[in-house]
Formats: C-alpha cells, structure tokens, sequence
C-alpha cells in the first residue's frame, strides 16, 4: 500500500486472530467497554470484523432505544394495541414485553 497508495485485501477467508484481545485493547484505548461487551454477548464465531463489533453496538443500542420507547408508552397508559400499532409489532409481542416489563419491575 505505501508504494501503490492502494489497497488490496488478501484473497479467501482469512480469520483474524486474538480478537478478544483487540477488542480490550479498544474498550481500555477508548475508555468504552461497548467493544469487549459486544463480543461476550455475540455468539461464538460472529464476531469476525470490526465491523461486526460496530454491528452489534449500533444493533444493541437501538434495542435499548426501543425498550425505553415501550416502557414509556406503557406507562403513559397508551392502549397495547396502538403501541403495538406504533411500534410495528404485533399485540401479541406487546403483551409479550408488557409481561416482561412488569417482570422485571420496570412497570
């Protein structure tokens, strides 16, 4: 790449090695341990690329994103079926995460 100012990436499947460890690296470098978390939480042998760590933050956070939403709407008293309406979901899944809320005592 220094000579040619390109870049050719190797050909085939090439598996990275000691992701774990880059991964700390980047959580310890950065004061953000969303990188070492991302890859506990994966399962075994998703994690392949940075781009998959960056994946399952960004997935992660619109997840936690979500469930604040419901939560909100579910305390705000709003019926299940215009939540579920709101949020794409079937009422069947908003009761689902209503049980799961109050379960966990966040209702």
């Amino acid at each position: 790449m220094r000579k040619t100012g390109k870049y050719f990436p190797t050909e085939g499947n090439v598996e990275p090695k000691h992701i774990y460890e880059i991964l700390q690296l980047m959580s310890v470098m950065t004061k953000d341990a969303r990188f070492e978390q991302a890859y506990t939480r994966s399962k075994a042998g998703e994690v392949k690329t940075m781009c998959d760590v960056v994946d399952k933050i960004e997935q992660d956070g619109a997840d936690k994103k979500e469930r604040e939403y419901l939560i909100s709407m579910f305390q705000e008293g709003l019926p299940i079926q215009t939540i579920a309406k709101i949020a794409k979901k079937s009422v069947k899944e908003m009761e689902k995460f209503r049980k799961q809320f109050v379960t966990a005592g966040l209702l």
